[in-house]
């Protein structure tokens, strides 16, 4: 029972019963922690982009690649890398962060975006020269992710599209 007489034991009280319940939820499964996700910092060390988070933990992300353009989205759950494979050719992959590190989540997400635009543009990705894709930004939300392709067509066109 807390009273008023000894603020300073009705503090403690108060304490220790809080602690016992989340103590006792916990054992029974019933109260849910939720740690937020990290925010990271992105380096490359001998051709191997490294991620790096406010807590120290370190990770090695499994890209290849001549360059790295990571970007990740605003809740810190995701990350999408821009991998510059040669002088003009850059692919993508999106990895989502888990506890072991990260894990990729399309596998090559710009070939898959490409087929989207010959599926859904009638585009002929065979005879597109210098393909480009670029990561526009993530919406604020963190689920969904713009991406600029582009390129030119075999007719002297020019292909762009923003995917969402």
């Amino acid at each position: 029972m807390l009273s008023n007489k000894n603020p300073v034991r009705a503090l403690q009280a108060l304490a220790l019963g809080v602690v016992m319940a989340i103590a006792a939820g916990c054992a029974n499964g019933t109260v849910q922690t939720h740690i937020a996700n990290p925010t990271w910092q992105f380096t490359t060390i001998e051709e191997a982009l490294w991620a790096q988070n406010n807590r120290g933990d370190r990770y090695r992300l499994p890209v290849d690649g001549q360059q790295y353009f990571p970007l990740p989205s605003p809740d810190n759950a995701w990350v999408a890398v821009e991998i510059q494979l040669m002088s003009n050719l850059r692919t993508l992959q999106v990895f989502r962060y888990t506890a072991s590190g990260f894990k990729e989540t399309t596998r090559n997400a710009a070939s898959y975006l490409w087929q989207l635009a010959s599926d859904n543009d009638a585009i002929d990705t065979d005879n597109i020269r210098n393909p480009a894709i670029r990561v526009v930004s993530w919406h604020p939300s963190s689920e969904s992710l713009e991406v600029e392709l582009r390129g030119e067509t075999t007719d002297d066109g020019q292909y762009k599209k923003i995917h969402h």
